[in-house]
């Protein structure tokens, strides 16, 4: 059960970590991962590939473990060892930048009257972002969880989702 206390140490962890929350969103946004050609090494294409790299190295600096699959169609990681596995399932590619974008530059974070806006801000970059930081608030708020949590992380949401049909195929399925 959550009580009152526990709250407000997440209100407190969220507001102390804003700006690290905040650059680290930046850090994809400004990435254009509009599917590409594909190449061996990346299947969605290069811009896609570094979307993910950059995901990846945000796990891993955090001390989550991590890894590429086999197919550099999705990066996994992980936090906890015992009990179900939650999987947490985002997506860093994005639609391609087109005359309607009005909100300004797409692939440039701002905030314009308490709204990030910036491509991927909503869909789905900010997601990544959500679950990097509510694992890492877990673990430095010594918060019991008796459960793994698993974060999967592709680049075809957008355009297919065979990264999903990939994991699917290859990986073992979480719990929830």
């Amino acid at each position: 059960m959550i009580n009152k206390e526990l709250l407000n140490q997440i209100d407190n962890y969220i507001n102390s970590h804003r700006n690290e929350i905040i650059n680290d969103l930046r850090e994809l946004v400004e990435i254009p991962s509009v599917r590409g050609c594909e190449t061996h090494d990346a299947p969605y294409g290069e811009a896609c590939k570094l979307a993910l790299d950059k995901s990846l190295e945000l796990f891993e600096k955090n001390e989550f473990s991590g890894r590429w699959a086999k197919s550099k169609k999705y990066i996994t990681s992980e936090y906890g060892k015992n009990g179900k596995t939650i999987g947490l399932f985002g997506h860093c590619d994005v639609v391609a930048a087109d005359g309607e974008w009005l909100y300004g530059e797409p692939f440039k974070l701002t905030e314009r009257n308490g709204f990030l806006v910036g491509r991927g801000c909503n869909d789905d970059k900010s997601g990544i972002i959500q679950m990097l930081y509510s694992a890492k608030m877990i673990k430095e708020l010594n918060i019991p969880m008796n459960n793994k949590l698993l974060f999967f992380v592709g680049a075809c949401e957008e355009d297919g989702m065979d990264d999903i049909a990939d994991y699917v195929k290859n990986e073992t399925m979480p719990d929830f």
